[in-house]
């Protein structure tokens, strides 16, 4: 997997002796140890194109992050994308995090960039840059569609969730996939 390792973990907040609050939280991987591991180094100066990536990887965070509904990332500005780069291959890798701006998250503070056609964050909007061929368009519809009960069975054995928010986040996805026809 491209992923970065991640794990849930419960924090506890101290304030002396005494907690004062408890909640979930991720660990998250640092980007710089993930490239190790992978043997890759992070492209963090300088301007990327979506066309210095794998096309299909690309296509498929593009797919992912109108999925989500999520409009706050840029492959340019590397903004809540990382880009890794492999030594032995000539493209590179656009890997994402930070998603409290995503429709599913449902963050209240959250709000769609304003040159954005969208009212909301939950309205999906599909951020591509490069052209995709209709077998390119047709290829990651049969991605998400093939891996739908891989995502959904996700979200079901998300023990931090609670039964409303599995509810309600499948349902968002439902929506993902009533859009792919």
């Amino acid at each position: 997997t491209n992923a970065m390792h991640a794990k849930v973990i419960k924090l506890e907040l101290w304030e002396g002796d005494k907690l004062k609050d408890e909640l979930d939280a991720f660990l998250v991987e640092d980007e710089e140890q993930y490239a190790d591991r992978k043997g890759a180094l992070v492209l963090e100066t300088g301007r990327v194109t979506s066309g210095a990536l794998f096309r299909d990887q690309y296509f498929k965070l593009c797919f992912f992050q109108y999925m989500i509904s999520n409009c706050d990332w840029s492959v340019r500005n590397k903004h809540n994308i990382e880009i890794i780069k492999y030594t032995q291959h000539k493209r590179a890798m656009a890997v994402p995090y930070d998603f409290d701006y995503a429709g599913i998250v449902k963050n209240r503070y959250a709000v769609p960039p304003e040159h954005f056609p969208i009212n909301s964050i939950r309205e999906r909007y599909f951020m591509v840059k490069l052209p995709m061929s209709p077998e390119e368009i047709d290829g990651m519809i049969d991605f998400y569609q093939t891996n739908k009960e891989d995502f959904l069975a996700v979200v079901d054995q998300s023990e931090y969730l609670t039964d409303r928010s599995k509810k309600s986040i499948v349902s968002f996805l439902n929506g993902f996939y009533k859009d792919l026809g």
